[in-house]
């Protein structure tokens, strides 16, 4: 069920306003049947960081519905689908995706012509930042991840931290042997003291796969089943973040299959 473009937006217009200055990234949606296509952030010298010909607004939500929304509340319409904003050195987009369906989401997009800069994709549910310039797509639960930021700029790795403590779900899960285990620390402190441990069924720890001090940033620790002699069944995996305030305790499931 694909849909049209709403009217005002720059799809109405009879030429591209993007070919000699500015950039866009149209953005896509697409959850089984449905797809949509009308999303995206730009840059333009005419553009305002309100309402403009550059901007797209949201259709009538359909029976089936799968959308992208910038929050714009100065505006009527409150939500923009397609978001141009004036020609700065960084910025920041947040919006949110919405949909009534079930299933997994493709986001996907192509790299924007006449744009010289980075642009990540960062998943705040999951605290997962994406190069958008080294990928075009992107997987995700709605009803799981449905908050997105995207920043524009340069040094982007160094720039971009994590909102809170996290320790992520852990890949592939079922697993076959060696198994990713993700972990976010954010920067309330300048440092954690960080413990992951993955415990069998029983209660016996098997791996110790991180610990000691760890500063602010994304981590990914490696559990190798074959090392730990560890067998086909249900493994706990725990992290435990200590700082001079409190001890946070956080863990997950894997499923060994070999």
């Amino acid at each position: 069920v694909p849909f049209a473009s709403a009217t005002g937006g720059r799809i109405a217009q009879p030429a591209d306003p993007f070919t000699s200055e500015g950039w866009l990234l149209p953005i896509a949606l697409e959850q089984g049947e449905v797809k949509n296509t009308l999303g995206g952030v730009g840059m333009h010298p005419e553009a305002s960081l309100s309402y403009d010909r550059f901007d797209d607004l949201p259709l009538p939500e359909f029976i089936n519905y799968l959308e992208m929304n910038f929050k714009h509340p100065e505006f009527f319409a409150k939500d923009f689908n397609l978001d141009v904003v004036p020609v700065q050195s960084d910025f920041v987009w947040e919006f949110s995706v919405e949909s009534n369906q079930k299933g997994q989401v493709l986001m996907s997009w192509s790299k924007p012509a006449h744009n010289d800069k980075e642009l990540y994709l960062f998943d705040v549910a999951l605290q997962k930042p994406v190069n958008m310039l080294s990928v075009n797509q992107y997987t995700f639960n709605p009803r799981e991840s449905n908050k997105f930021r995207i920043y524009y700029g340069e040094g982007l790795e160094t720039k971009i931290k994590p909102d809170y403590i996290l320790l992520g779900k852990a890949y592939p899960n079922p697993s076959g042997g060696v198994t990713s285990i993700p972990f976010s620390l954010p920067e309330n402190n300048s440092s954690y003291r960080v413990r992951v441990e993955v415990y069998d069924m029983m209660g016996k720890k098997v791996a110790t796969v991180a610990e000691g001090e760890f500063k602010p940033g994304f981590y990914t620790s490696e559990w190798n089943s074959s090392v730990s002699n560890a067998g086909e069944g249900l493994y706990i995996y725990q992290m435990v973040v200590s700082d001079k305030n409190r001890n946070e305790l956080k863990s997950g499931k894997i499923v060994l299959k070999k």
